[in-house]
């Protein structure tokens, strides 16, 4: 079980509602299932950066943008918000969650056929206040096991299907609640009974042989491109699995012996971090046997045997057993029984266990089955609790087949075969292609790396402050930036529908790392990684189509004035709770033979007292490292415009004949020649808002903004973005 940290490093907020809302569907009723099956064993591997936040939900007040919008009055909601709903609270299973309840289904099919029209801000009307009701209550009601429907906090709510009131809606959330409180102790109690083995990953569920030389990527997979970056920080691993250890015995009171590595991913060094740690074994897939023993062109049979038993690889501090997991079954279950019927899959899994048994040399072979413990049921009937009851039931009462754990196994048969070599791989086609590779994944790669040296050289200049607050503070983001989670959204591979909270949330914890420790932050951390690699969608409504001529006064002058100006739509990409605060709401961009023409648009009056202590930086990252910033405010309409140039660390203010303008609407002018710009340059920018020093907006969202000032030869050549 893992969940990457999702609250915002910089306010603090939980931008995505994951842990929340598998807590309530998967995390406690999984256990507690086990209590009707006494003799059933199962191997839970709980990662503490989930743990963190589950005590966090149990015992705090937390803010969660989900959760605010989904207990906040219909009436209220702004069209922002109300739009955020509905792009967002149909996130689940279509036939088994949300076809289960009519209502929900007929709001889901009337957002489908609405969807353009929601995108393009419309359509809204055709969701009257009890429509939204009926949405807030179930679409927390969907993402319940349903092995609490029957419980009267909720039972009502199920058994009306409509027009819930305020008060249902409010008794599922606390249902919610309720639930997340007993996920730790349910875990607990059935580790003291000895029913499940709890093992641990690296703390922030890090991509271990990665951490410590990612140069491993290329054996693995040879050809993988790399970042720039040198990524060689055993270190931090090794401290990622300490502070695993000790997450896990002040939670469980003993510390685990066994360690799944985040997504089964492994190298000879990373066993040696594991061996050196303390844990007793260690699971990875079984292509990465496979690899170790030359099996890549043997039969299922011969690779079922030589998985089916432990392994010892030697350590500096001791052997480490070694177990591998059946590809073959864990897929099953993973990915193909949920189309079957339920009695047929399970018929099927047996048979397939006991055909190993019945060819294996050992008289008691193990089988790993390793799975996601979150995502697979919900493409189940019942959330999987079906296909699980039965499958519990027949392994209770077999005769040849039983449960066990790890370490349960291990006492009793250790390890008598050894390897004497490890090839790095994870459980993804034995490489590391979805977290190294793309240029996004090595972008993040790069800015990670930068960031840490940033820490490293604040700490040779202030040995001082090693072991303060602000610097452990500061540890922490790091080692959270360094989790597997945003390297797998990051690239082609793979696309989560929040792919954008993903980025921003990787970058901000990235972010705050110079916040705590008072530095500068670079301005392509506010920039999105996103589109590196020319994959994704843009946001910009028209590039330039011409050469401008605006009047800088501040105002609209007439329609013309911009219409051949770029345009890029500001609200496009970002939240609900983002655009509540936003200063700017338009960016318009252009040019003639020798001028840059920036114009923004203010949510109010720029010379107004609604902006204090608010400034506008408007920052070209390439091919020069130029910006110009201007206050907000009254006083400011005419003057106020900084422009500077970046030196080495440092920026220097430099002479410019710009003009600049604020009253209605922000414009500027300012001479290419100036900026060190030249016809032809194509040039990486971005837009800034400070309020107090610190950065509280970046534009655009979703994209880098990208242009080309035109050739001597093609005066009216367009940009893109």
């Amino acid at each position: 079980m893992h969940q990457p940290v999702y609250k915002d490093a910089r306010t603090g907020i939980y931008m995505l509602p994951w842990v929340r809302l598998h807590a309530a569907k998967d995390y406690a009723d999984m256990v507690q299932m086990l209590d009707d099956f006494p003799g059933v064993r199962v191997t839970f591997n709980l990662v503490p950066c989930l743990l963190e936040q589950l005590e966090d939900y149990a015992r705090n007040p937390v803010r969660d943008v989900f959760l605010e919008l989904s207990t906040k009055s219909p009436e209220s909601l702004n069209d922002e918000e109300k739009r955020f709903l509905l792009r967002n609270f149909f996130t689940a299973n279509a036939k088994h969650a949300i076809g289960r309840y009519p209502t929900y289904y007929r709001l889901y099919r009337r957002m489908q056929a609405l969807r353009q029209e929601i995108s393009r801000k419309k359509g809204l009307d055709r969701f009257a206040a009890q429509d939204v009701l009926e949405l807030q209550t179930l679409f927390n009601l969907v993402w319940i096991d349903p092995f609490y429907l029957d419980d009267p906090d909720v039972a009502s709510v199920v058994k009306k299907g409509a027009n819930f009131t305020v008060s249902d809606r409010d008794a599922v959330i606390k249902k919610q609640v309720t639930i997340i409180a007993g996920v730790l102790d349910a875990w607990r109690l059935a580790r003291e009974r000895a029913q499940i083995e709890i093992s641990s990953s690296a703390y922030f569920h890090p991509i271990l042989p990665l951490l410590c030389d990612i140069t491993v990527a290329c054996e693995a997979s040879p050809g993988t491109s790399l970042p720039q970056s040198c990524i060689k920080w055993p270190e931090d691993a090794m401290l990622q699995l300490e502070e695993a250890l000790e997450c896990h015995k002040r939670l469980f009171g003993v510390a685990p012996k066994g360690l799944w590595p985040s997504e089964g991913g492994v190298s000879e060094q990373t066993l040696h971090l594991a061996g050196s740690a303390g844990f007793e074994w260690v699971a990875a897939d079984e292509s990465i046997l496979v690899r170790a023993l030359g099996l890549q062109k043997a039969g299922r049979r011969e690779v079922s045997a030589a998985i089916s038993r432990p392994y010892a690889f030697d350590t500096p501090s001791g052997p480490v057993s070694l177990l591998f997991r059946d590809k073959v079954l864990s897929d099953l279950i993973g990915f193909t029984y949920m189309n079957w019927a339920t009695d047929a899959a399970v018929k099927d899994l047996l048979a397939r266990l006991e055909i190993i048994g019945q060819t294996s040399e050992l008289d008691e072979p193990l089988v790993c089955i390793v799975l996601d413990g979150e995502n697979c049921w919900e493409f189940y009937e019942n959330d999987g609790r079906d296909f699980l009851q039965l499958l519990y039931r027949e392994l209770s009462s077999h005769p040849h087949i039983r449960t066990t754990t790890p370490a349960e196994y291990l006492s009793r048969f250790p390890a008598s075969r050894k390897l004497t070599t490890v090839p790095p791989g994870s459980w993804i086609d034995s490489n590391f292609r979805i977290w190294v590779g793309h240029e996004e994944d090595n972008t993040a790669w790069d800015l990670l790396a930068e960031t840490r040296s940033a820490l490293l050289k604040y700490l040779e200049a202030r040995p001082e402050a090693e072991g303060s607050e602000p610097v452990r503070a500061a540890c922490r983001e790091i080692h959270v930036a360094e989790g597997s989670d945003w390297f797998w959204w990051y690239g082609d591979e793979h696309s989560s529908g929040f792919d954008f909270e993903f980025d921003s949330l990787f970058r901000n914890h990235l972010i705050r790392v110079y916040e705590l420790l008072h530095l500068e932050v670079p301005a392509r951390l506010y920039a999105p990684i996103l589109g590196a690699g020319g994959t994704r969608p843009q946001v910009t409504s028209a590039p330039p189509g011409g050469f401008l001529e605006p009047r800088i006064d501040g105002r609209v002058t007439d329609y013309y004035e911009w219409r051949l100006g770029g345009y890029c739509d500001l609200t496009r990409g970002a939240s609900s709770m983002r655009q509540a605060s936003s200063v700017v709401r338009a960016l318009y961009y252009g040019y003639d033979a020798v001028r840059l023409y920036v114009r923004m648009d203010t949510v109010a009056r720029p010379d107004s007292g609604h902006f204090a202590n608010v400034r506008l930086v408007f920052e070209i990252a390439s091919p020069v490292n130029v910006r110009f910033s201007l206050p907000l405010g009254p006083g400011q309409t005419q003057c106020g415009l900084l422009v500077q140039r970046r030196t080495d660390s440092h920026w220097e203010e430099i002479s410019t004949s710009a003009a600049c303008a604020a009253l209605d609407i922000v414009e500027v002018a300012l001479p290419l020649k100036d900026l060190g710009l030249s016809p032809g340059d194509r040039i990486d920018a971005l837009l800034l808002v400070t309020k107090e020093d610190m950065v509280v907006e970046s534009w655009p969202a979703q994209e880098k903004l990208s242009f080309q000032i035109p050739s001597d030869e093609c005066e009216t050549s367009s940009w893109t973005a």
